[in-house]
C-alpha cells in the first residue's frame, strides 16, 4: 500500500512515464468512466421508465420483455468489456506493486489471509521470531545469570578453563 504512492509519485515526476501515462491510459481510464457513466444513466432510465412498472400488490413486472431482454444483452456485453479492462488494469497494477515489492521480505506479495504461502515472507516471520526469541532482554538477562553461576560453581570446583 505504502508503495503505491511512490509509484503515483514516479509516473508523475518521471517524463517519460507521464507522457506514457497521460497519452495511453488516460483515453482508456476517460473512456471506462464515460461507459460505467452512460451504463448507469441508461439502466436507471430503462428500468425505471421503460422496462419495469410497479404492479399493483407493489411488485414489478415487466410490461415489455423484448425490450428488457434487448436491454440485458446490452448490459451483459457491455459489462463484459468493462469487466476484462478493469481486470488487465488490476493485473498490470498488481504485477506492478510486484515488481515494487519484490525486494522487500517483510511485505508479503499476497494478501493478508494467504501469507503462509510466501516463503520468503515466512523466512522473515521465522528470522524475527528466532531473533525475538534469543535476543529478549529476559532471555539475555536469565542466561548472563545462569552463566555466572556455573562459571563460579566451576570455579569452586576447580574446574580449568572456565572464562
Amino acid at each position: 500500500a505504502e508503495y503505491m504512492g511512490w509509484l503515483v509519485l514516479l509516473l508523475l515526476c518521471f517524463g517519460p512515464a507521464r507522457r506514457a501515462l497521460f497519452s495511453f491510459l488516460w483515453p482508456i481510464l476517460l473512456s471506462l468512466l464515460s461507459l460505467n457513466l452512460a451504463m448507469t444513466l441508461i439502466r436507471a432510465l430503462l428500468i425505471q421508465v421503460v422496462v419495469m412498472k410497479r404492479g399493483e400488490e407493489g411488485f414489478f413486472t415487466i410490461p415489455n420483455p423484448r425490450l428488457f431482454a434487448a436491454y440485458d444483452m446490452a448490459y451483459t456485453v457491455l459489462n463484459i468489456v468493462n469487466g476484462i479492462t478493469l481486470t488487465i488494469g488490476r493485473l498490470i497494477a498488481s504485477l506492478l506493486f510486484t515488481f515494487f515489492a519484490f525486494a522487500r521480505l517483510d511485505l508479503p506479495l499476497v494478501g493478508k489471509t494467504r501469507e503462509h504461502a510466501d516463503p520468503g515472507f515466512r523466512a522473515y516471520v521465522a528470522t524475527l521470531l528466532l531473533d525475538f526469541a534469543h535476543n529478549h532482554p529476559v532471555v539475555v538477562v536469565a542466561n548472563e545469570i545462569l552463566l555466572q553461576s556455573l562459571t563460579r560453581a566451576r570455579l569452586r570446583l576447580g574446574v580449568e578453563g572456565v572464562h
